[in-house]
Parts: structure tokens; C-alpha cells; sequence
């Protein structure tokens, strides 16, 4: 197998630091200005979007949802594939149920489905979780010192990168181009949805611990026994097994709570661009409004 695409560090050039370090902080930066721009601009990108009944020419909203939910889907099989040949350590990560590998594939479905509505009940962990792992990248099957020997010349490093920035932007796009309503009963649904998947992936990790081989025993949700597990020390004996899904799934619950508060809270504020002028107005939250459901407020449906 090509160097390029072996996992084993022994052969590789570059450590994660100078050029590669570099070509990381700025793929990162330039990611989290493009969601700091989607959030500026997103009053005219929701009416573009939703003006535009035909996209790159040829394409109908839905099918342009279906092409990128495809196109990635493609990708998520690609890499599965890539893990396969090259006898990845942690071989069970062919099946993506990691968390933002997870979120990517519920965003994918949601978009060749047409359900885009439905990512207010994921989209915000997504977003949560890649901007924790881009701001502390994790590289499990390199060896732990410091720096990590993983970098430009490892077709990983890009993989890392490209799940984590899309996965940040194509979320961040959905919810200004969708206009998509948050409930207070959509808090309740996200809750046990997320404790449910918790104990799921809690059971698996548990299972294939005792019964499966080694690079058969999952880390899914970084909810493994302590032996598998790279995030077992983070929090002391709270990140450790069993504990850790208490731990988890409660940080979970309060960084979704979190993000609906700014959600609420961002929605004041409206910044606007009309005739080549900007204007800047604060206003209550039609969010709040939502959140509370007193009312209904006008929605545009997705295409």
C-alpha cells in the first residue's frame, strides 16, 4: 500500500508541528470564519437560497441536497474502505458511529432524504463536538508523545481535518438556509434521543470488550472501558468507565442547553444587507418565541 495511506508512523516525514501544525490552524481558522460569516450574512444567504429555484444550473433544492448527502455518504464508504485495506488498528471505526463521524451520517441521511428539518435535533452537538475536536485534535493510533508523528504526508491528517470542517460548515449553512424552529419539546426529544444513543453505544463498547478481538473493541462515543478508551483521564475518575456515560452524557445535555441560549439569544440581534447597505437592529427573539411555542411565526418550509 502506498506510504500515503498506511497509518504506521514509522515511515512518515512529518510530525504535527511546523507546516503541518500550520496547514491545520489555518484550515481551522478559516473554517471558524466561515461560520462567523454564515451567522453575519445569514439573513441574505436564507433569501438567495430560498429565491433560487434551480442551483449550479441544473439542480432543484432537493437535488442539490441529495447530491452533497451523497457525495458524502461516498466519502464516509471511501475512508471505511481505506481503514479496511490498510489494517487500521482501531479497525471498528469502519463502522462510523464516533461522535461527529455519527452526526456527519445523520446529516448525510437527512439530506438525501429531504429531512433537513430534522438536524435541530443533532445539528447542535454536531457543531459542538467539532469545534472541541479542532480545537484539541485527537490522533488515537499514533503513539501519544509529543508531537504526534502524523502530518501532510498521512492521508489521516487530511481526513481529520475534512470531517471535522465540514461537518462544522454544512451544519452551520443548514440552519441559516432552513430557518429551522427549535422547541422547548424539541429539548426533551434531543435528551432522550442522546441518552438512549448513549446507553446503545455504552452496550456495544461493553459487548465487543469482553467478547470481541483487539481493534474489534469499541470506543464509540468515548464510552469504552478504560483500556480502549484515549479519553479515560480527562476528567479523573469521572471520565472513567462506567462513569463516563453519566459524565458524557450529562456535559452533552449542558452544551446542547447552551446552544439554544445563544441560539435564542443571537437572534436579536439582525444584521441585514438591502440595496449594497448594511443595517444593524436588536429585537425580541423570534426564537424565544418558538422556543416557547406561543405563537407561530413564519417559517419558511424547506424545498
Amino acid at each position: 500500500m502506498l506510504e500515503f495511506f498506511r497509518w504506521q508512523p514509522d515511515n512518515k516525514h512529518f510530525y504535527f508541528k511546523g507546516i503541518s501544525l500550520a496547514l491545520y490552524i489555518t484550515c481551522v481558522v478559516i473554517s471558524f470564519l466561515i461560520v462567523i460569516l454564515i451567522w453575519i450574512f445569514k439573513n441574505p444567504i436564507n433569501r438567495w437560497y430560498n429565491s433560487k429555484s434551480i442551483h449550479l444550473g441544473t439542480l432543484s433544492s432537493k437535488s442539490l441536497k441529495i447530491l452533497i448527502g451523497s457525495i458524502t455518504i461516498v466519502f464516509m464508504g471511501l475512508r471505511s474502505s481505506i481503514l479496511w485495506f490498510a489494517k487500521y488498528p482501531n479497525i471498528y471505526e469502519i463502522i462510523p458511529f464516533h461522535l461527529c463521524r455519527l452526526m456527519l451520517l445523520f446529516t448525510a441521511l437527512s439530506l438525501v432524504f429531504n429531512k433537513v428539518n430534522l438536524i435541530k435535533y443533532f445539528g447542535p452537538i454536531a457543531i459542538i463536538g467539532c469545534i472541541i475536536a479542532l480545537l484539541n485534535p485527537s490522533f488515537d493510533f499514533v503513539p501519544a508523545s509529543k508531537p504526534q508523528k502524523i502530518g501532510i504526508d498521512s492521508v489521516y491528517f487530511y481526513d481529520y481535518i475534512l470531517c471535522h470542517c465540514f461537518l462544522l460548515i454544512i451544519t452551520s449553512m443548514l440552519l441559516a438556509t432552513h430557518r429551522i424552529q427549535i422547541k422547548a419539546k424539541d429539548l426533551l426529544i434531543t435528551a432522550i434521543f442522546f441518552i438512549c444513543l448513549a446507553l446503545i453505544m455504552f452496550s456495544i463498547n461493553l459487548v465487543t470488550y469482553i467478547y470481541a478481538p483487539k481493534g474489534w473493541q469499541t470506543n464509540y462515543l468515548y464510552l469504552g472501558k478504560d483500556e480502549v478508551n484515549s479519553q479515560s483521564e480527562l476528567f479523573g475518575v469521572l471520565s472513567k468507565w462506567p462513569w463516563n456515560i453519566f459524565t458524557w452524557t450529562f456535559l452533552g445535555l449542558i452544551f446542547y442547553s447552551i446552544f439554544i441560549a445563544i441560539w435564542i439569544v443571537q437572534d436579536k440581534v439582525q444584521i441585514d444587507f438591502m440595496n449594497r447597505k448594511m443595517s444593524i437592529s436588536v429585537k425580541k427573539s423570534n426564537r424565544w418565541i418558538e422556543f416557547k411555542n406561543r405563537q407561530q411565526v413564519n417559517n419558511i418550509q424547506n424545498k
